[in-house]
């Protein structure tokens, strides 16, 4: 709903957000809970069938807002939130022109910056999504991102019909 009062979406799925600060708050409805936004760059991740939400906020700021509890996410963050538990950490992930480099990161927030580098999807469970690793891949060969991440990881995932998966 994008009229003169308020800029909302209701999300079923994954999207990235860029959203320009203005007077007229920005809100994503999700079936777990809403994220306000205040001007930032972040993702929603939401598996209905789970129960599960993830947040991953780039850059900014944003409340999350969950049975009528806020919870404020700065630069950083990463939301969680399961059909019990709500955890928040912070992403260590940095970029130079050529690299991504990710400090005990989530496998979740690793694949989110494989989407905004390549553009490639992941069909990967969420009980392998909270495992951590310390990496960095290139942003200039998608293949030599699966070797690391393999070799990093020792498990055995590979880039089917444009998706990550693990084998």
């Amino acid at each position: 709903d994008f009229n003169k009062n308020s800029r909302e979406v209701t999300l079923s799925g994954e999207a990235y957000f860029d959203v320009v600060a203005n007077d007229k708050k920005f809100v994503v409805h999700t079936s777990v809970g809403d994220v306000i936004v205040h001007g930032t760059q972040f993702k929603v991740s939401i598996d209905e069938k789970d129960s599960l939400l993830v947040i991953d906020l780039f850059d900014g700021r944003l409340s999350y807002f969950q049975n009528s509890n806020e919870y404020t996410l700065l630069t950083g963050d990463l939301l969680i939130s399961s059909k019990s538990t709500l955890r928040r950490t912070r992403s260590d992930i940095s970029t130079n022109d050529d690299f991504v480099i990710c400090k005990n990161t989530s496998l979740a927030d690793i694949l989110t910056q494989i989407n905004l580098v390549y553009g490639i999807n992941h069909h990967i469970k969420s009980k392998f999504l909270n495992d951590s690793y310390t990496l960095s891949f290139p942003k200039n060969d998608i293949n030599k991102c699966i070797v690391i991440l393999n070799q990093v990881s020792g498990n055995k995932f590979a880039l089917i019909d444009n998706s990550i998966v693990l084998k």
